[in-house]
Formats: C-alpha cells, sequence, structure tokens
C-alpha cells in the first residue's frame, strides 16, 4: 500500500483531485461504436503499472499483475507486482491502491485469478496459488503461498503461461504459448507438451526444458500434445486434462455458461485468429507431432491463413475468424450485467496491434459456430499510437473494464514505454453508477456477471450438497437462460435427487433450448464420465442437435471401441461430413480405431469399394486415413470421373499417413496420375515426407532417381533484398538533362546484374531491349529515380525467410528473389540469376519482398 513516505504521494494525490477532468479527456480518445454506452478512466498510474492482466473480485476490487521488468526492461529490483486497486467511494474511479505482493520471483506475470481469498499468479514455470487467510489484501503473515502447478517453458515470454479462469464445470482452466511444458500433477500424472519453438526471444528467457526433445512423445493420458495447449484441472491439483492444443500463443480462453469455450490466437505471420474450441481440438500451428512448424506442410498456391492453421489436412479444426495482422490479448464473454440487453451473448477480444476491440456474436453454424466480427472500440485522434490494450473483463458490477499497458510498441520482445504507464477503463452505459457489492450469498454470487465470481458461488452451492437443491430448483425455473445454465453444472453434486433432476432435464426444460441440453451432457461427463456421464452420452446419441452430438463425439475418445462402437456409427450415420467440426470430433472419436470404424462403416452402408463412395464417405476416408483405406484411396485419386478437387484432398490426407504403405501409395499416384496438379501435389508431399513422416521409408531415393531432388544438394546462400532508395532526384530536373551516349552505356550496365539488353545480362528481371522506345521521357525519368514505382507482371519479388538449423544458420536467414514455382522444393531465383531450391520444412515464413 502506498505509505506517507511515498514517493508517489504527491502524485496519488494529483490524480485523485483531478480524475473525473482526466476521464473526460480520455473519452475522447477511445472511440465506441454505441452511443448508449462511455468510456471512462477507472484507473491510471501512479496506481498501478503496466497491466499484463487482471481480475475482479466479489466486491468489486480488480487485481492487476504488473509487468514493469518485461523482457529487456529491468528497472524494477524489487520485482514485479500484484496490486489491489479500490473505488472506495463508489464515484467510479479508483482511490485505493494496495500492494498485495512485490516479489523479485515475479518477472511480468502474465496472468492473474481471483476466487475468494485465493489469488492464482501466472509465473513460469509456475503458477503460484497465494491464499489471504486474514484477508487483509497484502500478503504477510499468516498467509500461505503455494507452487500449485510446475513446469511450464519460457519464462519472462509472451507465450509462456497466461490466465486462470474457473469454468463453469468447478474446475481452473489455464493455458500456455507455444515454448511448450512438462506438468506433473498432483495425481502423479506427465504431460509432455513438445514444440519445435524453442531458445527465441532473447537473453532474457527462461528455457527450464527444451520442448523439441519431447516433441511427439506420449504423455501419461496416452495422447500427444503439442505447442501451445489449454489445460483444465481440479481445485486440489489432481485430475489434469488438455483440452485443446496446437496453438501458436493464445492469451486467454473464456467459456459461457453452457460450457462453451471460446480463444484468441495471435499470429507469426498475418493470421490472428478468434476461434470456438471444443472437446481436445487441434488447431494445427505445428506439426501433429510438434515437430515442425505449419510451414513444413504448406502447399503452392495456399494463402498464409490457409496454411498456418492446416486447413487443407485432416485432423484441424477451423480456425474461425482469421483476420489478418495482430496480437489478440484479453478475451471474455458477456452474458448479463449492466449493458444493454443486445449484448447478451456477445464475445470481446482485445487487438492491442489494431489499438482495438473487437465484438463478436456467435451465430449457430453446423456444429460449431460463426463468429461475425465488428469493431467495438477504436482508439484515435492523438492518442491513437500510444496504447495497446492487454485485458478486457465483465465486472462483478456488470460493466466492461479493460487494462491498457499504454504503451506505443506492440510485440518485438521489449516495451518503448519507459514510464511503465499502466491505465483501466470502464465500458458503461451513460450515467452508470456502481453500486457497492458485499454479498456472500451463494444465488448473488452464482448470478454474478463476473466469470470467477460466480464460480465461488457454484463452490458454495456444491459443498453444500442436498442443502443446495431447493434453491437451484428455483433457478432452474427461472427465465434467465445462462442462470438456468449455471445452475445445471451443479445438479451432480447434489445426491441422488440432484442427478435424478439432471437426467430429467432433456425431457423437460432442455427440449426448448440445445445449450441446456449441452450443459447436462457436460455435467455429467465432469462429474463421472465412465458411469453418469456414458449414460447421458447414450440418452442424447440421437440428439437433433448437431452440437450436442458433437460433444458426444469428442469425449468418446479414450472409451475402448468395442464400447463405444454402437454409439460411434450412429453418431457417423446420422453427421454430416461436410461440417468440418462434426468431421474433426468424428476423426477424435476413433482416434487409434480409425480402421475398425471404417470397416462397420462399410459394412452398414454396404460400400465394396471406392466405387461406391459418396461425398459422406469420401470425407470420412479423408479425416481417417487409416491403413486398410488406402488402396481404395489412391484408386479414388486416378479415378478421371472424380472432381480433380476431391482427388487433391485424398493425396493431402494420404501424407498424413506414416505408414510405408502409405508412400508406396503416395508413389503410384506421383506415377500414374494424369492430372499435372495431383502429380504435382504428390511430389510435394514426398519430398516433404522425406524428412518427416516417411523419413524411414526410402523416399530420398526415390526423389533422386526421379530428378525431383539433387543427389547432393547445393547449400542455400543468403540473398538481401535490392535496396530501393529514392534520392534527392526529381523528375522535372532530370528530364531536362541533356543526354550522353557514351556515360549512359557505361551507367547502364550496373543494371545487368538483374536485366538483359543488347544481347547481355543477367535473366533476373524483365528484359530491357526496347523497353523506352515507346515511353516518354517522363515515364524513363520516374523508372530510374524509383525502380520499384512499377513492376512488371509476374516479376514481383519475395523473402523466403528460412528456420534456424543451428548450424550454419545460427538465426533466421532470408532469400530474396522471384519464386518461380511454388511446388516443394521452392524455386526461387535471386539477382545474378542465382537459381535456389528450398524444401519446405527449411521455411519460416514468405512474404513479399520490402
Amino acid at each position: 500500500m502506498l505509505s506517507c513516505k511515498s514517493p508517489f504521494r504527491i502524485a496519488v494525490l494529483f490524480l485523485l483531485f483531478f480524475c473525473h477532468l482526466l476521464a473526460k479527456t480520455i473519452i475522447h480518445d477511445l472511440k465506441i461504436i454505441d452511443p448508449e454506452l462511455e468510456v471512462t478512466l477507472w484507473a491510471e498510474s501512479p496506481l498501478l503499472y503496466n497491466p499484463t492482466n487482471m481480475d475482479m473480485d466479489a466486491v468489486g476490487r480488480i487485481w492487476v499483475t504488473e509487468g514493469v521488468n518485461y523482457r529487456r526492461s529491468n528497472t524494477r529490483k524489487e520485482g514485479d507486482r500484484v496490486v489491489v486497486l479500490e473505488d472506495t467511494n463508489l464515484d467510479g474511479v479508483a482511490d485505493k491502491s494496495t500492494v498485495f505482493i512485490q516479489d523479485p520471483e515475479l518477472v511480468a506475470p502474465m496472468g492473474v485469478g481471483v476466487i475468494d481469498n485465493v489469488i492464482y499468479v501466472s509465473q513460469t514455470p509456475d503458477i503460484i496459488k497465494y491464499t489471504d487467510n486474514n484477508r487483509n489484501l497484502v500478503f504477510d503473515e499468516g498467509d500461505k503461498r503455494e507452487v500449485f502447478l510446475t513446469g511450464f517453458i519460457g519464462s519472462n515470454h509472451d507465450h509462456s503461461t497466461h490466465s486462470v479462469i474457473g469454468g463453469p464445470d468447478g474446475k481452473l482452466y489455464f493455458n500456455q504459448g507455444n515454448c511448450g511444458a512438462k506438468i506433473t500433477d498432483r495425481s502423479n500424472r506427465t504431460f509432455y507438451v513438445g514444440s519445435f519453438y524453442y531458445n527465441k526471444g532473447g537473453p532474457q528467457v527462461g528455457w527450464n526444458f527444451n520442448p523439441t526433445t519431447f516433441a511427439g512423445k506420449t504423455s501419461d493420458d496416452g495422447h500427444v500434445w503439442v505447442s501451445g495447449f489449454t489445460g483444465r484441472i481440479n481445485l486440489d491439483g489432481t485430475g489434469m486434462e488438455i483440452v485443446g492444443h496446437g496453438y501458436r500463443n493464445s492469451y486467454e480462453q473464456i467459456f459461457t455458461s453452457f460450457g462453451d469455450m471460446f480463444q484468441n490466437d495471435n499470429d507469426d505471420p498475418p493470421a490472428c485468429r478468434t476461434s470456438f474450441v471444443p472437446e481436445g481440438a487441434f488447431f494445427g500451428f505445428c506439426s501433429e507431432d510438434g515437430k515442425f512448424g505449419w510451414s513444413a506442410d504448406r502447399v503452392a498456391g495456399q494463402t498464409t491463413a490457409e496454411a498456418e492453421w492446416r486447413t487443407h489436412l485432416p485432423g484441424t479444426f477451423p480456425p474461425g475468424d482469421v483476420y489478418g495482422s495482430g496480437s489478440p490479448t484479453g478475451i471474455t464473454y458477456y452474458e448479463n450485467g449492466a449493458l444493454p440487453k443486445k449484448y447478451e451473448g456477445s464475445l470481446f477480444s482485445c487487438e492491442p496491434a489494431k489499438r482495438q476491440i473487437f465484438r463478436y456474436v456467435t451465430k449457430i453454424e453446423g456444429a460449431g459456430y460463426r463468429l461475425e466480427r465488428e469493431v467495438f472500440l477504436t482508439r484515435h485522434g492523438s492518442d491513437r499510437m500510444a496504447g495497446a490494450f492487454s485485458d478486457i473483463m465483465v465486472g462483478a458490477d456488470g460493466a466492461l473494464y479493460i487494462a491498457d499497458w499504454y504503451d506505443p510498441m506492440v510485440g518485438g520482445h521489449g516495451a518503448a514505454d519507459k514510464q511503465h504507464i499502466g491505465k483501466i477503463y470502464r465500458i458503461a452505459p451513460k450515467g452508470f453508477k456502481p453500486k457497492k457489492a458485499e454479498s456472500e450469498n451463494a444465488e448473488e454470487l452464482l448470478a454474478s456477471p463476473a466469470h470467477n465470481v460466480r464460480f465461488q458461488g457454484f463452490e458454495k452451492l456444491r459443498s453444500g450438497g442436498a442443502s443446495s437443491l431447493p434453491l437451484i430448483k428455483k433457478l432452474l425455473n427461472c427465465d434467465t437462460s445462462w442462470l438456468v445454465g449455471r445452475a445445471i453444472w451443479v445438479l451432480p453434486y447434489l445426491g441422488e435427487q440432484g442427478i435424478a433432476k439432471l437426467k430429467n432435464i432433456p425431457s423437460t426444460i432442455g427440449q426448448k433450448d440445445y445449450r441446456y441440453r449441452a450443459a447436462v451432457l457436460r455435467s455429467a461427463i465432469r462429474y463421472d464420465r465412465e458411469k453418469l456421464g456414458w449414460s447421458m452420452m447414450e440418452e442424447l446419441r440421437n440428439d437433433k442437435s448437431a452440437h450436442v452430438r458433437r460433444i458426444i463425439l469428442t469425449h468418446l475418445r479414450d472409451f475402448p471401441y468395442s464400447k463405444k462402437k454402437s454409439v460411434l456409427l450412429d453418431l457417423v450415420l446420422s453427421g454430416d461430413m461436410k461440417d468440418r467440426t462434426y468431421l474433426e470430433a468424428v476423426g477424435l472419436a476413433a482416434d487409434g480405431d480409425e480402421d475398425l470404424l471404417w470397416a462397420d462403416y462399410c459394412k452398414v452402408r454396404k460400400i465394396l469399394d471406392a466405387n461406391h463412395w459418396d461425398r459422406q464417405a469420401h470425407l470420412l476416408a479423408w479425416r481417417l486415413h487409416g491403413d486398410s483405406m488406402i488402396e481404395e484411396m489412391v484408386d479414388r485419386m486416378l479415378m478421371t470421373d472424380v472432381a480433380p478437387e476431391h482427388r487433391k484432398e485424398l493425396v493431402a490426407s494420404l501424407a498424413m499417413n506414416r505408414s510405408e504403405v502409405s508412400f508406396r501409395g503416395m508413389k503410384k499416384v506421383y506415377g500414374e496420375s494424369n492430372d499435372e496438379g495431383v502429380k504435382d501435389l504428390a511430389k510435394q508431399f514426398l519430398v516433404k515426407g522425406m524428412v518427416h513422416r516417411w523419413k524411414d521409408h526410402p523416399v530420398r531415393e526415390f526423389l533422386i532417381a526421379n530428378s525431383i531432388i539433387d543427389a547432393k544438394p547445393k547449400p542455400l546462400v543468403q540473398v538481401p533484398a535490392v535496396r530501393n532508395e529514392v534520392g534527392p532526384l526529381k523528375v522535372t530536373n532530370v528530364v531536362g538533362l541533356k543526354g550522353d551516349i557514351v556515360r549512359g552505356k557505361s551507367s547502364a550496365a550496373r543494371c545487368y546484374s538483374c536485366h538483359q539488353f543488347d544481347g547481355v545480362g543477367v535473366d533476373f528481371g524483365p528484359n530491357l531491349k526496347g523497353w523506352g522506345e515507346n515511353r516518354s521521357v517522363e515515364e524513363i525519368a520516374i523508372a530510374l529515380i524509383n525502380p520499384s514505382a512499377g513492376i512488371a507482371h509476374g516479376f514481383d519479388a519475395h523473402e523466403v525467410t528460412l528456420e534456424p538449423n543451428w548450424k550454419e544458420r545460427k538465426s533466421f536467414w532470408r532469400i530474396n528473389g522471384i519464386i518461380l514455382s511454388e511446388s516443394d522444393p521452392l524455386t526461387i531465383k535471386s539477382t545474378g540469376g542465382l537459381i535456389q531450391k528450398v524444401p519446405s520444412h527449411e521455411i519460416h515464413f514468405i512474404q513479399p519482398s520490402r
């Protein structure tokens, strides 16, 4: 807490005196689309500095983790802090800041979650659990500190551990970026989350493990997890599960009261996304074993967004809204509170790189959701490039709160603001007056707009057992769907009557809303997957909602095939395989049992061979790609009456099977296909397979024998971009000069390294023979002064960035030139006529030359 001796005391008094004026000035720099709402300044430095994350407790205090010592900044020798901000006089402006803890071990902690008097702080390699036993908002004598979980990789790195949030199921959720992790929970189960991403981010980053050493390693739950992920765990640290993976660097996840999870994920190249995350979903930022980045599976002609999230390959769930460049951070879901009713069911996401807050309206689309985006808030005016929104949440008072790192720099492993300014804004209806919230009542806590506050209400009701049943029954009959959803989750913990009530919901109130049935199903599975969960899956297997059936599919994975066969077949036969979310859920359910499912599916549908496939069977085979399907897949790839795009789908699918029979199948497609597009795609995947999925098979020998690659590949050479500097020359001055043929011919010789003319020069840029004959003097002058002002069609230059290989390439290398072929290997021609062939697994990123 700031004392009378604090050097900030005068500044604090100044802030408190002028806070209302400051709030009014901030309004003009933050433009909100809704005239019914207003943005006010709730807190700013010196009450807080560089906020990385925040949470609000049940009485309206905001807890903030600070990142003053972020990356290259190490100005706070006492360590970073967790501070508690209060608006004690309820005038809409914070007037008190209490330091809960300051510790040298806190170095830019990236997350905070507050549940009653327990505070979870995400400080890689740990999630630290503080218990404020005396509830005085200061970590002092009698309080408890313990490491709740450890093994996260990448301290002082953005791609590390982020926020902790309580789910509607009474479990804690957390996430980690693609630095990876090696975590053992208190059930003594170890999870290996491997990644190709290692030793990046600068010397300030701590790498407690090398995630490349266990990429592809099976965890104790029997599955392979990779890259960024979301985890779920019990309050006592037991029963950890991974519920989504294959991210790059998702900053947060958020839930609806019915159990749907959403997240955002920042990009490397321009392919940021906001996504719905089904249970167990893989999003494809790296290969399925974590050993290669997304570009290793990129094929010619794909956009970055298509390649980065592997939309062309089986095993990857739809990425949602992919909107390009950015750096999304905090995310929240608004269900109830102070905002107008039209905002119920809105997903809000921070986008600091764009200086915007997005609002999404979620619309049902098959077994998933379509996310319709609008810009809800924009920073503009004189302050436009100053701030960086780091978090957004729904407060206990029902308003939205936004944390602002307030720095002109976003990303790049650093910060430009040496004052470490931080701010928090409030968005609420005009004239909004906050009320003091002090209730310990479980019903009011469960009804709270704030996610972790209602988690506290869930805990109170769960601990009450059967005595909570009358209240839950009352809530189940209310008109507020969000509150009904929250009540459903409590039922299994209320004894036999509670379980009976849960089972009764699908045939009563659940008939009018699929979300109620979804919550019933998830609640039963979380409580007891093997018994109550299984019985509900059997009962709801024929549900009319694709969402409900998809939930069953994503939870069938760990059941033996003999038990799940009948349920799984019903779900496959009733589903639309053109619905990518549903199809991927089928793939998860059949994990390890693909050939058994295919045999039973063909038997039920009387499919004898590839000639009998319809689109449903085709897509199912594409997703399953088991060994028993390969012969028929190859036959179908060679059928001329199958659409070329459908044949190419099967080529990509076959490439995901690691067996030798799949390699032989791909050889056959390459050798026998009369479709050049299919043939080239087969060639691309053969080259990719040589170093990855088929590296144990004689792929290299085949490629050399067919002159696809050289027996002794030439080492790659860096080629910088051609300098494009426009000097001080003016067109009007140049056209007035008198020409000199002799000097001009001598000066033109410098152009030979890129162009041909007069029978001399390199075939790189356009041939200049006769180029100036039909052009005006002004056109020629412009081309000489600024050669890149007009690029001839087909001569656009690109920069291919190569991954470090830690041998001759200790860092990223770049080759600039004209891409002659996007196939694999990629062929690029650079100045001087240098032609190089670059295998896709060596490529980090491709972008236009600058």
